[in-house]
């Protein structure tokens, strides 16, 4: 039976090849979209490596204000925020999640060479974000004496440079610099629906300039009314000297959910375009078992006037789509395979795409059997006295 139908639509081949051809690109685009969905909620799941919640980003910006002055303005400022009982910590790291991330740095370790991401942190960059220590120490004034920079390294350079073993105590080269391992930290990133990326945090000092961004991990309360207080009061604290002042300031959740947000909305255009292209799919293969079934009518009469049962003539017609989309998927899982030998999409794991895989064909199928039933159902209806009657 299989073989009879496969050896039917091949024979019309040429007839069915623009529907075939469409199946083909319809089961890539489905792949496309539920490979990166699939990658990205999987992400998704995965954490930051950090919190933000109760962080609020205080922006101070300055102009014609001489440098010594700006830097003993911003340190009242920052004295002013120490003095607020709502605020748990300040931090004035130049590095600010889904702002301000890290740079690339060529580095090597161990024969290792490569590349991952440097974050600039101060000393209270981690109590701040409550970002996790595996193993070691975060940066502090004992700092102040080494001989090499310190640096705090994530758990995937310290598998990936160091083979694994402890890289507490070990030193590694980034731009031509050596630095000392003090700590170790979990995988931290600033795209929520990325992997993370091998790095480390060298550590910067808050005395080297006028830092105009304070990062606030406030205690649980009301934000609003607390962000609305800390930008008022620090508004007429910098706007009472000279010189060109603004104040202004967002929550980092916010951000996030923008982040958020963002995506959803890149995905729902995504997924409109694909939308549009499968219906596109669906009305061709209607449209072709519909037109199958009109000139066959002849055929099922007889068939069914020798003794074929509904069921049967339904089976056929499904049969027949199936074989249609088999001739289309083929080919598109030949393509898709290649995708992870030739690394079409960086970062994405073979079970992904395994996966994604077996979840477009599945969606492929379930979609040419939804549309071939109602005509494969009409078939079967077929009166066999009417129809060879009027043939």
């Amino acid at each position: 039976m299989i073989r009879h139908l496969f050896k039917l639509i091949w024979n019309q081949k040429r007839k069915n090849m623009l529907i075939i051809i469409e199946i083909f690109f319809c089961f890539l685009v489905i792949f496309w979209v539920v490979c990166t969905a699939t990658y990205s909620l999987k992400n998704y799941a995965v954490p930051l490596g950090y919190n933000v919640d109760q962080v609020y980003l205080l922006s101070v910006g300055f102009k014609n204000v001489p440098e010594d002055k700006a830097k003993a303005t911003m340190e009242q400022v920052r004295q002013k925020l120490r003095a607020m009982p709502q605020i748990k910590g300040i931090s004035t790291s130049p590095t600010i999640p889904f702002l301000s991330w890290g740079s690339m740095q060529d580095v090597e370790s161990d024969n290792q060479k490569g590349q991952v991401l440097r974050w600039a942190a101060d000393d209270d960059f981690a109590s701040v974000f409550d970002v996790k220590l595996l193993n070691g120490r975060w940066f502090d004034k004992r700092d102040n004496a080494s001989t090499l920079p310190p640096a705090i390294i994530t758990e995937d350079m310290q598998r990936e440079y160091f083979k694994g073993a402890a890289a507490l105590g070990k030193t590694f080269m980034a731009n031509d610099r050596r630095y000392t391992v003090i700590g170790v930290c979990a995988n931290v990133r600033n795209e929520v629906f990325s992997t993370s990326s091998p790095g480390f945090f060298q550590r910067v000092s808050s005395d080297s300039g006028p830092v105009g961004t304070f990062m606030l991990r406030i205690n649980s309360g009301n934000m609003d009314v607390m962000s609305d207080k800390m930008i008022l009061q620090t508004s007429a604290l910098v706007k009472s000297g000279e010189g060109n002042w603004y104040v202004d300031g967002v929550e980092l959740s916010t951000l996030l959910k923008n982040q958020i947000r963002g995506f959803y909305t890149i995905l729902l255009i995504i997924g409109i375009v694909c939308l549009f292209l499968i219906l596109n799919v669906v009305l061709g293969l209607w449209g072709v078992l519909w037109l199958s079934i009109s000139k066959r009518s002849p055929e099922i009469g007889l068939r069914r006037a020798i003794g074929a049962v509904r069921a049967n003539i339904q089976q056929q017609f499904l049969g027949e789509a199936v074989v249609l989309a088999t001739m289309g998927v083929v080919p598109g899982v030949l393509l898709a395979i290649q995708f992870p030998l030739l690394n079409v999409l960086p970062g994405i794991s073979l079970s992904v795409y395994l996966l994604s895989i077996l979840i477009s064909i599945l969606l492929m199928y379930m979609l040419v059997l939804v549309c071939a039933f109602y005509p494969s159902w009409k078939a079967s209806k077929v009166q066999p006295a009417l129809v060879l009657h009027e043939n």
